[in-house]
C-alpha cells in the first residue's frame, strides 16, 4: 500500500500534536480526588481506543468491543485487553501491559491510532468500509491492510450518510423492525416483515389501548 507523503504533509501542516499526559491532570473540581481523575482519564482513553478499533475490525450488527483491565495480586503489573464479543463468544484481540493502567491503555491507544493513520490517509473522506480491514502481523506488531474489497466510495457528497445501509427494509415505517436473527433461533420464532408490521402497529397505539384489536391474529 503506497502513501503519497506530499498529501500527508499538506493534511497535517496545521495540526498540533500534544502528547497525552498520564501522570498529572487538572482537577475539574476541588472535590475530585486523584483516583477519580485517573479513572476519568482511563475512560477517555478507552473511548478513543474503541472508536479506532471499530474502523479496523468492523462495526457489524451484534459485534461488540470493550476494554478489559486486569492486574496481579500485588497490584504492580496491569494489563489492558481489547476484546470483541459476538454470539456468546469473546476473543482477545490485543493486549498491553505496564506498571500503570494509564500507561497500558495509552500504549494501546497509540498503537491503534498508528494502525488507523495509513488507512485514513489512503481512504480520505467519503469512503465507506465494511467488516474487518486487516490483521496485526505477529512478527512486526503492525497492521496489515487486506480490506481493499471491503471499501468503496459512493457517488455524492463525501459527508452524505444516506449511502449507509438502513436497519430494515426500505419504506417510511421502519420503527421497531430488526432483521437480525441470532444463530440457533428456532424457525417458528423468526419474525418476518409481516410480524414486524403488526408489532409496529401495536407500538403506534400504545397511548390508546382501546384501539388494539387483541382478537385479531
Amino acid at each position: 500500500m503506497s502513501i503519497d507523503m506530499n498529501n500527508i504533509q499538506r493534511g497535517i501542516r496545521d495540526v498540533n500534536f500534544t502528547d497525552i499526559d498520564t501522570t498529572e491532570r487538572t482537577l475539574s473540581s476541588p472535590l475530585e480526588t486523584e483516583e477519580q481523575v485517573k479513572a476519568r482519564t482511563f475512560e477517555s482513553l478507552k473511548i478513543t481506543a474503541l472508536a479506532n478499533c471499530r474502523l479496523l475490525y468492523g462495526s457489524e450488527r451484534m459485534k461488540f468491543y470493550d476494554i478489559v483491565l486486569g492486574m496481579d495480586e500485588d497490584e504492580k503489573t496491569f494489563c489492558v485487553a481489547l476484546v470483541c464479543s459476538r454470539e456468546g463468544e469473546s476473543k482477545i484481540l490485543r493486549t498491553m501491559a505496564s506498571d500503570c493502567p494509564l500507561k497500558a491503555i495509552r500504549g494501546m491507544v497509540v498503537r491503534l491510532q498508528k494502525d488507523c493513520f495509513p488507512l485514513l490517509m489512503q481512504f480520505g473522506a467519503g469512503v465507506q468500509t465494511r467488516g474487518q480491514l486487516g490483521y496485526t502481523n505477529e512478527l512486526t506488531g503492525k497492521w496489515i491492510f487486506e480490506g481493499s474489497d471491503n471499501s468503496y466510495k459512493p457517488d455524492g457528497a463525501v459527508d452524505d450518510t444516506h449511502s449507509l445501509p438502513a436497519p430494515g427494509p426500505p419504506g417510511p415505517r421502519r420503527r421497531g423492525f430488526d432483521s437480525y436473527t441470532p444463530r440457533g433461533t428456532p424457525r417458528d420464532t423468526r419474525h418476518g416483515p409481516k410480524r414486524a408490521r403488526e408489532d409496529v402497529n401495536r407500538m403506534d397505539h400504545e397511548d390508546n389501548p382501546n384501539d388494539l384489536q387483541y382478537g385479531e391474529p
